[in-house]
Protein backbone atom coordinates (compact mmCIF):
# COMPACT_ATOMS: atom_id res chain seq x y z
CA UNK A 1 0.00 0.00 0.00
CA UNK A 2 0.68 3.44 -0.43
CA UNK A 3 0.98 5.38 3.30
CA UNK A 4 1.42 8.74 3.79
CA UNK A 5 3.31 9.46 7.31
CA UNK A 6 2.63 12.95 8.46
CA UNK A 7 5.09 13.05 11.23
CA UNK A 8 7.03 15.58 13.06
CA UNK A 9 9.13 13.83 15.90
CA UNK A 10 12.04 12.12 14.67
CA UNK A 11 12.09 9.02 17.03
CA UNK A 12 8.25 8.23 15.84
CA UNK A 13 8.99 8.84 12.07
CA UNK A 14 12.04 6.14 12.43
CA UNK A 15 9.66 3.67 14.19
CA UNK A 16 7.23 4.37 11.66
CA UNK A 17 9.05 3.99 8.55
CA UNK A 18 10.89 0.58 9.66
CA UNK A 19 7.09 -0.62 10.91
CA UNK A 20 5.80 0.07 7.60
CA UNK A 21 8.77 -0.56 5.42
CA UNK A 22 8.90 -4.52 7.32
CA UNK A 23 5.17 -4.78 6.43
CA UNK A 24 6.14 -3.96 2.73
CA UNK A 25 4.57 -0.76 2.10
CA UNK A 26 5.82 2.41 0.09
CA UNK A 27 5.71 5.10 2.40
CA UNK A 28 6.13 8.99 1.69
CA UNK A 29 7.39 11.19 4.57
CA UNK A 30 6.20 14.73 5.44
CA UNK A 31 7.36 16.73 8.52
CA UNK A 32 4.39 18.68 9.17
CA UNK A 33 0.73 19.37 8.35
CA UNK A 34 1.55 21.78 4.97
CA UNK A 35 3.52 18.99 3.26
CA UNK A 36 1.20 15.96 3.76
CA UNK A 37 -1.16 18.68 2.09
CA UNK A 38 0.44 19.30 -0.79
CA UNK A 39 1.63 15.68 -0.97
CA UNK A 40 -1.77 14.42 -1.32
CA UNK A 41 -2.60 17.09 -3.92
CA UNK A 42 -0.25 15.42 -6.68
CA UNK A 43 0.08 11.44 -5.34
CA UNK A 44 -2.94 9.03 -4.06
CA UNK A 45 -2.44 7.10 -1.35
CA UNK A 46 -4.00 4.10 0.33
CA UNK A 47 -3.64 5.41 4.19
CA UNK A 48 -2.53 8.70 5.53
CA UNK A 49 -1.21 8.50 9.69
CA UNK A 50 -1.55 12.19 10.37
CA UNK A 51 -0.06 13.18 13.56
CA UNK A 52 -2.60 16.06 15.18
CA UNK A 53 0.13 17.88 16.79
CA UNK A 54 2.78 19.50 13.71
CA UNK A 55 4.42 22.82 13.13
CA UNK A 56 3.44 25.02 10.47
CA UNK A 57 -0.13 23.55 9.99
CA UNK A 58 -1.44 20.93 12.69
CA UNK A 59 -2.88 17.45 11.64
CA UNK A 60 -6.94 18.89 11.87
CA UNK A 61 -6.18 21.67 9.51
CA UNK A 62 -4.31 19.24 7.08
CA UNK A 63 -7.32 16.74 6.74
CA UNK A 64 -9.66 19.28 6.57
CA UNK A 65 -7.51 20.72 3.48
CA UNK A 66 -7.35 17.26 2.02
CA UNK A 67 -10.97 16.42 2.56
CA UNK A 68 -11.72 19.34 0.65
CA UNK A 69 -9.34 18.79 -2.12
CA UNK A 70 -9.45 16.47 -5.51
CA UNK A 71 -7.12 13.30 -4.62
CA UNK A 72 -7.51 11.41 -1.59
CA UNK A 73 -11.05 12.57 -0.23
CA UNK A 74 -12.08 9.24 0.19
CA UNK A 75 -8.51 8.05 1.28
CA UNK A 76 -9.03 7.03 5.01
CA UNK A 77 -6.83 9.20 7.88
CA UNK A 78 -6.11 7.83 11.22
CA UNK A 79 -5.37 10.62 13.68
CA UNK A 80 -2.24 9.87 15.87
CA UNK A 81 -1.75 11.11 19.24
CA UNK A 82 -0.64 10.74 22.25
CA UNK A 83 -3.65 12.35 24.67
CA UNK A 84 -7.28 12.67 23.94
CA UNK A 85 -7.79 15.64 24.19
CA UNK A 86 -11.53 17.43 22.81
CA UNK A 87 -10.22 18.89 20.06
CA UNK A 88 -9.04 15.54 18.94
CA UNK A 89 -12.41 13.78 20.07
CA UNK A 90 -14.67 16.06 18.75
CA UNK A 91 -12.82 16.66 15.05
CA UNK A 92 -13.03 12.45 15.00
CA UNK A 93 -16.92 12.98 15.49
CA UNK A 94 -17.64 15.27 12.66
CA UNK A 95 -15.65 12.52 10.91
CA UNK A 96 -12.77 14.36 10.40
CA UNK A 97 -10.45 11.15 10.61
CA UNK A 98 -11.66 7.77 10.11
CA UNK A 99 -9.86 6.42 13.26
CA UNK A 100 -7.92 7.80 16.05
CA UNK A 101 -4.28 5.81 17.03
CA UNK A 102 -2.97 6.54 20.53
CA UNK A 103 0.99 6.89 20.66
CA UNK A 104 2.85 4.61 20.80
CA UNK A 105 1.30 2.37 18.38
CA UNK A 106 2.79 -1.20 18.51
CA UNK A 107 3.98 -3.46 15.75
CA UNK A 108 1.33 -5.67 15.91
CA UNK A 109 -1.21 -3.02 16.09
CA UNK A 110 0.02 -1.27 12.90
CA UNK A 111 0.24 -4.73 10.89
CA UNK A 112 -3.57 -5.17 11.96
CA UNK A 113 -4.83 -1.69 11.14
CA UNK A 114 -2.74 -1.66 7.44
CA UNK A 115 -4.01 -5.32 6.76
CA UNK A 116 -7.27 -4.55 7.17
CA UNK A 117 -7.09 -1.32 5.54
CA UNK A 118 -5.44 -3.25 2.46
CA UNK A 119 -8.17 -5.55 2.35
CA UNK A 120 -10.93 -2.60 2.30
CA UNK A 121 -9.15 -0.87 -0.60
CA UNK A 122 -9.09 -3.97 -2.71
CA UNK A 123 -12.45 -4.41 -2.22
CA UNK A 124 -13.55 -0.77 -3.20
CA UNK A 125 -10.94 -1.14 -6.88
CA UNK A 126 -12.45 -4.03 -7.77
CA UNK A 127 -14.70 -3.70 -10.48
CA UNK A 128 -16.40 -6.90 -12.18
CA UNK A 129 -16.08 -7.89 -15.28
CA UNK A 130 -18.80 -5.82 -17.76
CA UNK A 131 -20.94 -8.48 -19.92
CA UNK A 132 -22.26 -8.15 -23.14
Amino acid sequence: MKILVAEDDDVNIIVYTRMLSKLGHEITLARNGKEAFEASKVENFDLILMDINMPLMDGIESTHLIRKSTLNTSTSIYAITATTTDIVLAQAGKRTFDRILMKPISFMALKELTNTQKETCLETTWHSPATN
